[in-house]
């Protein structure tokens, strides 16, 4: 939603009288290159512009933060998390299963577009330092990086501990029989499929990446609250690894492999936060915002 945000607060400086409210979707840092011409053109335009909005609603506080101190965008933020359709992903979830899984092993599962930011290949990685626990790995997904996946689990002998499946509608399916999510992204605006897992009581592995797992997870911790290398955090509703750290997401699937009853003990807690990202209530938290602008 970047070129909108940017188009919407441009039109102020040619006369536009309406409110502007923008919402950032991403962790602009990572989004906006500033090795590059074109994201340094990018960063000039958004701290030219983006300060001209009425308010910032961004869908993370480490959104927001990045935006405020980093570029030194003064605004009134709001932040409003990603609204889910809770009750639609757990019907779909029921439904039986179109490829052949054996769930008897014990299953980490990722669903994601293939791309750079996913980093796929540090969780193979990781897979591939835990070859002699038994489990398995699935993966869900399509996109400009698959067949070099595929090609690295060829290379690494792991046919028998990944398993692709192909792009569905209905990922829930699979993760719902599945033991563990596991998120090795190197950037997220606001992981939905985080919340996703939680809708179905499925316990987390995360990286600690900008933005989104430390919110969800370690709800009132520091944003920069540091994780050793070689260790990982307990958080209340999941396990955070360090950020890029292929020693510390081994670690902690290493420690979920190891703990089976204790990472099931994160069910109960994972039903219980799913609401909170119903869409009625965060359609209701942006009414309240639109509705307290409108009256200015």
């Amino acid at each position: 939603m970047n070129r909108p945000n940017l188009i919407a607060t441009m039109a102020r400086r040619f006369g536009l009288t309406s409110k502007v409210l923008i919402s950032e979707r991403c962790y602009s840092p990572f989004t906006y290159n500033k090795e590059t011409l074109s994201g340094r053109i990018k960063q000039w335009l958004l701290q030219k512009h983006y300060p001209l909005a009425d308010a910032i609603l961004p869908n993370s506080q480490g959104t927001a933060e990045a935006l405020e101190k980093i570029y030194g965008i003064r605004s009134h933020y709001h932040v409003v998390r990603n609204p889910t359709d809770i009750a639609g992903i757990r019907q779909k979830a029921s439904l039986p299963v179109d490829v052949a899984v054996d769930f008897s092993r014990f299953t980490f599962i990722y669903a994601a577009t293939f791309r750079p930011e996913k980093n796929q290949r540090m969780l193979i990685e990781a897979v591939d330092a835990l070859r002699d626990y038994p489990f398995q790995l699935l993966l869900i997904g399509k996109g400009e990086l698959l067949q070099e996946m595929k090609a690295l689990v060829a290379e690494r002998k792991l046919a028998d501990k990944i398993q692709f499946i192909d792009f569905t509608n209905n990922p829930y399916r699979y993760m719902q029989r599945s033991h563990c999510f596991v998120l090795p992204s190197l950037s997220e605006g606001f992981p939905n499929v985080l919340i996703e897992s939680m809708a179905l009581g499925l316990p987390i592995v995360s990286v600690d990446c900008k933005t989104g797992p430390r919110e969800l997870l370690a709800p009132g911790t520091d944003l920069d609250t540091p994780i050793a290398e070689t260790s990982f955090e307990k958080a209340r509703y999941g396990i955070l690894t360090a950020d890029r750290s292929l020693p510390s997401l081994i670690a902690g699937m290493r420690w979920a492999l190891e703990n089976p009853a204790d990472l099931q003990a994160y069910i109960p807690l994972e039903n219980e936060k799913a609401p909170d990202f119903e869409i009625k209530k965060v359609v209701a938290e942006f009414s309240t915002i639109f509705d307290s602008y409108l009256k200015l």
